[in-house]
């Protein structure tokens, strides 16, 4: 096969872009044994969509030998000049074949197959539409990739008529595959859009069955391990955001890897299933178990980058703490990193998190208090991430309106300056943060300088550009798989911060008190 001729992983790759990231409902039962949806449900089910998915075929009188064999010329040399990386030619012979000879399948698939690297998604739809006009083609290949695409346009009684079609032609019993995994989770996408319950019920169930029975095949060797990584991406890009947590985990919990690549495959296998719990809105116990089943078995690593080196466990922790944090799932940060704590009740940056964390959603505790004034201690004892730290501790200082310096020691305006004079520009939420102290404290004047800074800052394009690499070496260096637009993480830190400093501003031009932070509760 070319390199134009798409493989399923690369059409799903192609498009994951144009998906609505909606996570379909996996089954959790258990199942003692394989199960199969039933040949007499999809056959009926199949009775239906006959009706609804009336594929249009390729019009025309039978064509003559003539223009056949000029056809097949055409196609040669179209599959000639793409194998020299001339698509420009490629797409005209093809386009040439399919012209002649109107009932060229293969022309009408490798003319899909192109559009689709050239991002004409829907006219790669209609060609292989052309191609599968004939009820009687067997291509399960193309079904499904056709399938696939027209799910991911949101073309939903076509994609569910060409992947029951590619179901319909599997055989029977059928054997589990990644293939089939596949298949299952973009059909019942579709039915569930379209309204048949029955179907995708069976078929959530047969997911789960197929899954299952997959993940037992271990992790043998690396390529192995690679398959299944793809497989979990393949699962993400199509919405299955469910499916592709629990594939993740659940190799790792049912196999244990092996050999001298065993490492890479559970740090990458870990990282995802970390990084899809928190989009799933895990509480993060479930990562908790799986850090703890791989530090059993020798296998607890970091961040791929880091998979040959052996991590702590209160680091690991963190870090997934810290992961849930970036993607805006703070119960499940909470609950790691006071899992963190529990193995390294020093650890400065889980305790400085947490606190922070409690300062921001309430209620504030005296144990948050007496937390977050002893990390102030060991970061300016230890150097440790003290910009950070200032922050916090500045904050708590204002909530508890402790603005100015007194007798018990530094307020909030002295200690988020120093934080920002630790660091190598103002960070615009620091900035935020001593501008609404200066103004409580009575300082407007102060307070506009610390908020003007901040908007110049967030306005200030390299600000933007800066944060968004940081953003996208997170995704592609660290974690090693993109999970979120790397502009609505930015959006999601940064944009509505921009908004409030300019309100601020704005209402001290026009003489009106600006809206600075409400200060949350405390417990006893």
């Amino acid at each position: 096969m070319i390199l134009l001729m798409m493989t399923r992983h690369k059409v799903v790759s192609a498009c994951a872009s144009l998906l609505v990231m909606a996570c379909c409902v996996s089954a959790s039962a258990t199942l003692d044994e394989t199960y199969r949806v039933s040949k007499e449900l999809l056959g009926k089910t199949w009775d239906v969509f006959s009706d609804l998915h009336q594929q249009e075929p390729v019009s025309g009188e039978p064509v003559p030998g003539s223009l056949r064999r000029r056809s097949a010329t055409a196609y040669i040399l179209g599959r000639e000049a793409a194998s020299e990386e001339q698509y420009r030619a490629a797409e005209q012979f093809w386009a040439e074949a399919v012209q002649l000879d109107p009932f060229n399948r293969a022309a009408w698939e490798e003319l899909g197959d192109l559009m689709v690297q050239t991002r004409r998604h829907r006219s790669a739809v209609k060609a292989w539409s052309n191609a599968l006009a004939d009820p009687s083609v067997a291509n399960t290949e193309l079904l499904l990739k056709c399938g696939l695409m027209e799910l991911m346009l949101g073309q939903h009684v076509d994609a569910a008529g060409h992947l029951m079609r590619s179901r319909m032609l599997q055989e029977d019993p059928m054997p589990a595959s990644r293939d089939v995994l596949i298949q299952d989770s973009a059909l019942i996408r579709a039915l569930r859009e379209l309204g048949n319950v029955e179907l995708a019920d069976s078929l959530e169930k047969e997911r789960t069955s197929l899954l299952e029975e997959l993940s037992s095949s271990g992790l043998d060797d690396l390529e192995s391990g690679r398959e299944w990584m793809t497989l979990v991406e393949e699962l993400f890009a199509l919405g299955d955001l469910e499916t592709a947590r629990d594939a993740s985990k659940m190799l790792l919990m049912g196999q244990t890897p092996r050999g001298e690549h065993a490492g890479y495959m559970a740090a990458n296998l870990k990282m995802r299933f970390v990084l899809l719990a928190a989009l799933t809105g895990g509480g993060g116990d479930e990562v908790i178990e799986l850090i703890y089943s791989l530090q059993e078995r020798d296998l607890l690593r970091g961040m791929p980058p880091d998979w040959h080196k052996p991590i702590e466990l209160a680091e690991a922790m963190y870090e997934a703490g810290a992961d849930f944090a970036t993607l805006n799932n703070r119960k499940g940060a909470a609950r790691l990193f006071s899992e963190a704590l529990a193995h390294d009740p020093a650890h400065v940056l889980a305790r400085n998190n947490l606190g922070y964390s409690s300062l921001e959603d309430g209620p504030i505790t005296p144990e948050i208090i007496e937390m977050i004034e002893a990390v102030e201690v060991d970061a300016r004892r230890l150097g440790a991430s003290l910009p950070e730290v200032l922050d916090t501790v500045g904050w708590l200082r204002y909530m508890q309106n402790r603005l100015e310096d007194d007798d018990r020691g530094a307020g909030a305006l002295s200690l988020l300056a120093e934080s920002i004079t630790l660091q190598e520009e103002g960070d615009p939420i620091v900035l935020d943060h001593l501008g609404d102290a200066a103004w409580k404290a009575g300082r407007p004047e102060e307070a506009a300088r610390a908020w003007s800074a901040a908007h110049a800052r967030l306005a200030d394009p390299t600000f933007r550009g800066q944060q968004m690499r940081n953003f996208n070496l997170l995704q592609g260096g660290l974690w090693q798989f993109r999970v979120v637009d790397s502009a609505s993480m930015y959006d999601r830190e940064y944009g509505s911060l921009l908004e409030k400093v300019a309100d601020k501003l704005a209402a001290i031009r026009e003489g009106r008190p600006p809206a600075v932070a409400i200060r949350r509760p405390f417990s006893d």
